[in-house]
Order: C-alpha cells, then sequence, then structure tokens
C-alpha cells in the first residue's frame, strides 16, 4: 500500500485575489500576544491594513506644534506636566512689593502641547533610579496673546519652591553670538592655560572668590581647608545637583577681604617671606635664587586642587547683583 500521497498531474494554480498569508514572524508575534490577551476579545486580521491612532499626550506624542509656544526653565526636577498646566491657567501678577495685581489668563487661552523633557536620574532620597524632568518645558497656546500674557506676568512667579523664568519659545536672543562665544572660550583658556591660574575677569574686585574646574567629588571642607593659606574663609558656596548632591564644578569663597582673595588667586599668603624679585627684594646669589624658584612652585601648587588648575577670578557681589537687576 501506498503511503505517499499522489498529486492529480497538471500545473499548480494560484488564486492571486485571496489575501496574503502571515509571515512566520507575524505568526510567532500574534501567538505571543494571544497568550496575554483576553480570550473573549476579537482576534486582530493580521492581513488587513492598520490604521495607527496619532498620540496627544505623553511619551511619543505626535500632536502638532503650535506656532504660539513659550520656553520654561529652573524647574524642579520633580515638576509633572499637570503642574506646569495648572500654574499657567492660573492669574499672573504685576507690579512691585505691596501693590502687586493679579492678571488674568487671556480670554480663549488653550494649553496644547507640554513637552516636559525626562531622562531616569539617581534620586538620593528613595536611593533608586527615578525618571526625572530636565528643569525645563515647552508649551504652546491656542492663541498669540497667551504668549506675551505668559512672559510678561508669569515669568519670575514661584511654581513650587523656584522662581521660572518664561520666554517666548522661538526668542534665542538669551545665546551667545558666535564671536562672543569664542571670545569667552578663548578668555577661559588664558585663566586655564599655564602661567596662572587666576583672572580679573569682568567683575570689578570683591571680597568673593569664584572657583571653577573643580572635581565633582569636591566637598565645603576640602575647598575651605585648601584656600586657608589666603586668609580667613566666612562662607563656602558650591553648586551642587539637586538629583545627586554632588559639586557642579564651581563655587563662590567668601573672604574677609579683597587683598585675601588677590593672595588666593596669586597661591600667596601673609605668612610667607618676600619672595626674591618682589617688592624690591633683591636676587642674589644662588640661594636666592633657589628661594625665588621654591616659592614660585609653591604657588603655583596652591593654585591646583587635586590635580587640577582651579579657574579664579573675582565674584559678583550682592549689590553689584542688585544694582545690575533692579537698577
Amino acid at each position: 500500500k501506498k503511503r505517499k500521497r499522489t498529486l492529480p498531474d497538471g500545473e499548480l494554480a494560484i488564486d492571486i485575489t485571496l489575501p496574503e498569508p502571515p509571515s512566520k514572524k507575524a505568526l510567532r508575534k500574534l501567538k505571543k500576544t494571544a497568550s496575554t490577551a483576553d480570550p473573549n476579545a476579537p482576534t486582530p486580521n493580521t492581513t488587513s491594513p492598520t490604521t495607527s491612532i496619532p498620540q496627544t499626550h505623553g511619551i511619543g506624542a505626535t500632536q502638532n506644534r503650535s506656532k504660539y509656544g513659550v520656553w520654561i526653565g529652573n524647574l524642579t526636577f520633580t515638576t509633572t506636566e499637570s503642574q506646569v498646566r495648572e500654574f499657567l491657567t492660573s492669574p499672573g501678577s504685576t507690579g512691585e512689593a505691596g501693590s502687586k495685581r493679579e492678571v488674568p489668563p487671556p480670554p480663549g487661552l488653550e494649553i496644547g502641547r507640554i513637552n516636559l523633557p525626562t531622562k531616569k536620574a539617581w534620586n538620593k532620597t528613595s536611593r533608586k533610579e527615578e525618571l526625572q524632568n530636565q528643569g525645563f518645558a515647552y508649551v504652546d497656546f491656542s492663541i498669540p496673546e497667551g504668549v506675551s500674557w505668559a512672559v510678561k506676568y508669569k515669568s519670575e512667579m514661584y511654581l513650587g519652591s523656584r522662581k521660572v523664568l518664561i520666554k517666548d519659545a522661538n526668542n534665542f536672543e538669551g545665546r551667545p553670538a558666535k564671536a562672543e562665544a569664542a571670545n569667552a572660550d578663548a578668555g577661559f583658556d588664558r585663566a586655564m592655560g599655564s602661567g596662572g591660574g587666576g583672572a580679573a575677569g569682568r567683575n570689578p574686585p570683591s571680597k568673593i572668590l569664584f572657583v571653577g574646574n573643580l572635581p565633582f567629588e569636591t566637598t565645603d571642607e576640602e575647598i575651605r581647608e585648601h584656600f586657608s593659606f589666603a586668609g580667613t574663609i566666612q562662607n563656602v558656596r558650591l553648586a551642587r545637583f539637586e538629583d545627586s548632591g554632588k559639586c557642579k564644578g564651581f563655587g563662590f569663597l567668601d573672604f574677609n577681604s579683597i587683598e585675601e582673595v588677590e593672595l588666593a588667586m596669586k597661591g600667596a599668603s601673609l605668612d610667607d617671606p618676600p619672595m626674591p624679585g618682589e617688592d624690591g627684594v633683591p636676587v642674589e646669589g644662588k640661594e636666592e635664587v633657589r628661594l625665588q624658584r621654591e616659592r614660585k612652585k609653591l604657588r603655583g601648587d596652591r593654585r591646583y586642587f587635586k590635580g587640577r588648575l582651579v579657574r579664579m577670578e573675582f565674584g559678583e557681589d550682592a549689590e553689584a547683583r542688585y544694582k545690575k537687576r533692579w537698577g
């Protein structure tokens, strides 16, 4: 008895009007989704084209951008989309302290897209990685009056624990020009190059010393101890990341006098004996030359912190900052 099936002679006929059978990959995917899906739910047709519905909220939103938008900066890393929406729909304020008045949103204002970029970051409170925003957001309005209202009456208001900065999303005046950026880089190179880690900078002399190019692991105690050779440090203010608490690489030291700040920039101390070649001290003989080299090396070493040349310049004091902001 024959076990093999015999087929009738003739050509193989293919009906091109029938739907294309699913591929092996599609069948595996269908089998995988069917095991977790509701058994009473209808089986999707793998041969029919699918229509994608555009998302308007959340990750992967494809809602069209409006040309009436604002940029919001200085947000806390825990600010949510609902908080931003509530903030921009509440009345703004105008006037000085004691005479402020509320300014409601313009009629017909609606908030469309809210783009709040996020990333995974370490939360030192919960001691685990969490999804946090990056400190800024883009918000689209339905009318152009919403942009001018938000910039004028909502900027510099508190959202949570911070004053936020609001700008027109199409306004790029805050970005430096290419020539200015090149000059800034050249000034930084001069300050950080060989021959000195200090530069006077743009600020007038003050009792505040700006220090940059610090390691992220720098602590207040370490930086205070390192610069104690120049004088008494009243306060140490290191800029820190909100999520990790590590140093951002720069900070400010408050000294008792401008002279102490200048000594710190030079790497000198009031306790150091006069160095040959300075203040009229003559350089005579091999001993003076040797002392001059040693003290120059000591001053150079003081300008380094943990193997890094510290960028130093005068910091902006509170009075100058107040005049610059309020006139």
